[in-house]
């Protein structure tokens, strides 16, 4: 079958095959293979370029990478290049989209380092386009937690760029595994990332690829959520996800591997899965398989264990069965697999992290009445310890002034008998009680004793 892209040149085939497949996993490159309209020739020779994508042999790939854009007549940057007022200093990054250098400022007047994205050599129309959306995108996102467009233009007529942000930090699974102590550190680090994305959403902006490396935490602790490269505004009609083979899939949601709309849901779902991977160590959707068919079934259809069963691999500060109940119920509930059954929206979510940090119910957690009875224990322990005492005092207090009364009527009843046994026997010694006769103190004792 042919297309467009058969009248194009061999190498510029070849390259643009290539810069497809290059960022891609395994079983990506082999579905963008099988899907591509190019002849076998070309598909053979990306097949070999692809071959030597490994670390010991990766200058030999950018060896070839650099012999075909010459081929083309294009220049690739170089080290020293000036871009407005900066300098390129070093490549720190690449993908299907473009190249991001390292670049400081170049004017003198204070020091200062950014990352420069550029949009690849050989980029069509629709690579275009997206790389225009995600510079469009950046300039109306202001916002603590997002690594921030500082500018942009076109380099040699050809190549657009945009000026970012330079985040100096570790990926936020890393950083936690580094610097983080206590389940209230790990859910205070990613509430960050989840008002990141909440402010993309107010902004009707979908990230769709949120996954750690795209989310850097700065040596003081403050989370940065950086490219969006593959991101969409709420406004504009998104169905054929699957084809666009873009999305990581350790990371990617049902409804992205179906290839159904994606909504604010789809951002929820990666969200979960961050926090799952945050709090067990371990990765929700782990893709061991070479199966494309497991694979796929195993993000649609197969529900993780709870975060507090996962045995994980590397220490934690914590003992996972910290997170049973809870946050076992707000993980999962991210991650359902049904959109329509995750949290609403992500205010939501740390909602229902700041009800769990408060001892307060959470939404994931449902609204039984001796749930929320527990809740309010837990968060007011010193009233309840008070309440307590003061209920248990309420309940003993009529059992002791009963006990207390039937007391005093036993001995109100012995003193009465007493007295009536008195009053018999000094009747008894009475000269009225016996007819006028002598009466003996030992008959008077006799009669006692008989009474008694």
């Amino acid at each position: 079958m042919n297309n467009s892209k058969d009248n194009k040149p061999f190498n510029k085939q070849v390259k643009d095959l290539f810069d497809l497949c290059a960022d891609a996993d395994f079983q990506q490159q082999k579905s963008i293979l099988a899907n591509s309209a190019v002849s076998g020739k070309v598909k053979q020779m990306v097949t070999s370029l692809l071959n030597f994508q490994d670390d010991e042999n990766s200058h030999l790939t950018g060896t070839i990478k650099k012999s075909i854009d010459l081929s083309l007549g294009e220049e690739t940057l170089k080290a020293g290049a000036i871009i407005d007022q900066y300098k390129l200093v070093k490549p720190i990054g690449a993908g299907g989209q473009g190249e991001v250098w390292l670049a400081q400022r170049n004017d003198g007047e204070f020091t200062h380092q950014v990352a420069i994205k550029f949009i690849k050599i050989s980029h069509n129309q629709k690579e275009l386009s997206r790389f225009q959306t995600e510079r469009e995108l950046l300039a109306s996102l202001r916002h603590a937690n997002i690594a921030q467009l500082i500018g942009g233009g076109t380099y040699q007529n050809n190549r657009l760029y945009m000026i970012l942000e330079w985040v100096d930090g570790l990926s936020i699974i890393d950083y936690a595994r580094k610097d983080l102590t206590t389940i209230k550190d790990y859910l205070l680090c990613f509430s960050q990332l989840c008002e990141a994305v909440s402010f993309a959403h107010s902004n009707g902006i979908i990230h769709r690829d949120i996954k750690p490396s795209n989310i850097i935490v700065t040596t003081d602790g403050t989370v940065k959520l950086l490219d969006f490269g593959i991101a969409k505004s709420m406004e504009t009609e998104v169905t054929n996800t699957k084809s666009e083979m873009m999305m990581t899939f350790a990371y990617s949601s049902p409804e992205q591997i179906n290839g159904q709309p994606v909504s604010t849901a789809t951002d929820i779902y990666a969200l979960g899965l961050i926090l799952y991977e945050l709090l067990t160590c371990k990765q929700a959707q782990d893709h061991t398989t070479e199966s494309p068919a497991d694979m796929i079934r195993s993000i649609t259809d197969i529900t993780p264990a709870l975060p507090s069963r996962v045995d994980p691999d590397t220490g934690l500060n914590f003992v996972p069965k910290q997170l049973q109940g809870d946050l076992d119920n707000l993980v999962m509930m991210a991650i359902r697999k049904e959109p329509v059954r995750r949290y609403a929206t992500v205010k939501e979510l740390v909602a229902d992290i700041q009800n769990y940090l408060s001892s307060k119910p959470l939404v994931a957690s449902g609204d039984s009445l001796s749930y929320k009875f527990i809740k309010l224990i837990k968060r007011n322990r010193a009233a309840s310890v008070f309440a307590t005492i003061v209920l248990g005092f309420l309940l003993a207090l009529p059992i002791y002034m009963y006990q207390t009364n039937l007391e005093i009527k036993n001995q109100r009843d012995i003193a009465k008998e007493t007295s009536d046994f008195l009053i018999n026997i000094l009747k008894g010694a009475s000269p009225l009680g016996v007819n006028g006769k002598e009466t003996k103190l030992s008959d008077v004792l006799a009669q006692g004793e008989r009474q008694i």
